[in-house]
């Protein structure tokens, strides 16, 4: 057979090949672009997700207003036993005639769920509509007081004076721990007038930009930030409950508001 009939590759395309060289450059530059823009792309969603939960602890509070305003100035109370099972907070100030935990009900109420919650799902239910976990927590001590709340004439500095918060604690005792969500939002040493409760599970949770902020709500409406310098490592009045938790490896994140005392969650 002649030669002839075989036409090289260049000649047919008109175009040189990508060498094995050229090939691994272009790859290698399109990794370094990626490694890049990839951390740029996760703090624009963390932050929109920030941007969502902050709006929904605004919707919390207007929810509170209608609500006080519909009872005589009442805020609502933190829980009110009611068989077969507990009846929450957010249930009264929006309005729920049932426990909204399961699957079926998620997507009328995820304003019940921070976007940027990575611990325990928050709606969790025994099947018997019992107790079950928020995303955002209730001022327990000073303001929902269990079953007995205070009126918004008590309040003395409500820009001063928290209402929700981001709630995490650490469930379980090493090496079964995990990290959930609560209802009520307990102050560190309830040593005020009026207070109930204090200690324990009622902490917050530094949960927005890998562990360096919370968000918060205030009685007269406001919603802010605060950092890791707002607030104060929980160790000492939450490890004295269990001193195993400090091993998990979020717990650095479990805070106080403020300097670790009641200032910011007590009504003056």
């Amino acid at each position: 057979m002649g030669h002839g009939k075989y036409i090289s590759l260049r000649k047919l395309s008109g175009r040189v090949p990508f060498t094995l060289v050229e090939l691994l450059v272009v790859i290698s530059v399109v990794a370094i672009l990626a490694a890049m823009l990839l951390p740029v792309l996760q703090n624009a969603t963390e932050a929109a997700r920030t941007i969502a939960c902050r709006s929904n602890i605004r919707q919390y509070g207007i929810a509170m207003t209608v609500y006080r305003m519909e009872n005589h100035g009442y805020f609502s109370p933190t829980y009110v036993v009611r068989e077969p099972r507990r009846k929450q907070y957010a249930e009264f100030i929006f309005g729920y005639d049932d426990y909204v935990g399961t699957e079926k009900d998620r997507s009328a109420t995820q304003i019940l769920q921070c976007p940027s919650w990575r611990g325990d799902r928050p709606f969790l239910t025994d099947g018997q509509g019992g107790f079950y976990m928020y995303s955002y927590n209730y001022n327990h001590t000073y303001i929902g007081r269990g079953s007995n709340p205070i009126r918004e004439t008590a309040v003395k500095a409500p820009s001063n004076s928290l209402l929700f918060g981001e709630p995490g604690y650490v469930f379980g005792f090493p090496p079964n721990t995990s990290i959930k969500g609560a209802v009520s939002m307990t102050a560190p040493f309830a040593d005020r007038p009026g207070a109930v409760g204090g200690g324990g599970q009622g902490t917050l949770f530094l949960r927005h930009s890998g562990g360096a902020l919370t968000n918060v709500g205030w009685v007269d409406g406001h919603v802010s930030s605060l950092t890791s310098k707002d607030t104060t490592p929980a160790m000492k009045p939450y490890a004295r409950y269990n001193p195993g938790v400090t091993d998990h490896p979020d717990f650095y994140r479990i805070r106080y508001a403020g300097e670790g005392n009641d200032d910011l969650y007590d009504l003056e």
